[in-house]
């Protein structure tokens, strides 16, 4: 039986999309922005957050259970530490294990207009794997939302998701940090491929201070992006990157150079929406 990554499940949600959503985040992303907020659904693959202060060796004290572990000298992982110093990022959950839990709040979304949004990471890395998922989605008439970096090189299955993916939420990779040679080509092509199709498309960017205005401006109006929700980049996510032992940096903007570069978007005729979290 076939099952998909999953590292979180929320309810409630009101910035994934229209109406009230529960968002299913996925394990997994083409890129690597240093300032993720979800660090562990970078990669693919297992991974645990590591919580010394559940370690009763890192407290001084003593335990016979801990005799094998690892930290003691011994072979047994700090995965199997009974006092849950270590905890899986994801769990692994079958199509049908999700659909009864997405169903859940199928009357919220009724009266919200909401649904069931697909984050990470990014989705788009699963496509082919979420369609049994998807299809169960449709049946059951539930909205569906992506939130994906559009950067695929498999034309073909993202033209059939199309058919079970009521609206798109791209996120531009326009920092610097996250320089790609070929994502402007790959994902202007997909973007290309959606719009003519009449898709419902919007666009989101993460603001870190490295970016300029200038430069973002002229690369919007290439793709035609009239409209955008800017994110400032923030550091609520530090503690994951301690309990995944990842380094962590710091990439929180200024006020000032943020609300900078707001007004600079607003000036050049985009209309931006702030994003608080």
């Amino acid at each position: 039986m076939k099952r998909l990554d999953v590292t979180a499940i929320q309810r409630g949600c009101v910035y994934d999309g229209t109406g009230v959503r529960t968002t299913v985040f996925l394990k997994g992303c083409p890129f690597s922005c240093p300032w993720c907020c979800n660090p562990e659904t970078l990669y693919t693959s297992p991974s645990f957050f590591i919580d010394n202060k559940k370690c009763i060796k890192e407290k001084g004290w003593d335990s016979p259970l801990c005799k094998k572990c690892i930290r003691k000298g011994g072979f047994e992982p700090l995965e199997h530490c009974p006092f849950g110093v270590s905890e899986a990022t994801s769990h692994p959950l079958s199509v049908e294990e999700l659909t009864v839990y997405l169903l859940r709040d199928k009357s919220v979304y009724q009266l919200s207009g909401g649904g069931v949004t697909f984050s990470g990471g990014d989705p788009i890395i699963h496509i082919s794997e979420l369609f049994p998922l998807l299809e169960k989605l449709k049946e059951e008439q539930i909205h569906c939302t992506i939130e994906t970096t559009l950067y695929c090189k498999d034309s073909a299955i993202l033209l059939e998701s199309v058919s079970y993916i009521n609206e798109w939420i791209v996120d531009l990779k326009f920092q610097k940090e996250n320089y790609r040679e070929d994502y402007d080509d790959v994902m202007t092509f997909n973007l290309r491929l959606l719009r003519n199709l009449g898709v419902n498309i919007s666009f989101r960017l993460v603001f870190v201070e490295s970016m300029e205005a200038d430069e973002i401006v002229e690369r919007l109006k290439k793709l035609g992006v009239l409209s955008l929700e800017v994110l400032k980049c923030h550091a609520l996510a530090e503690s994951k990157y301690t309990k995944l032992g990842l380094p962590f940096r710091h990439y929180v903007p200024s006020t000032k150079s943020y609300l900078d570069f707001i007004t600079a978007l607003l000036m050049a005729g985009v209309d931006v929406k702030e994003l608080a979290l």
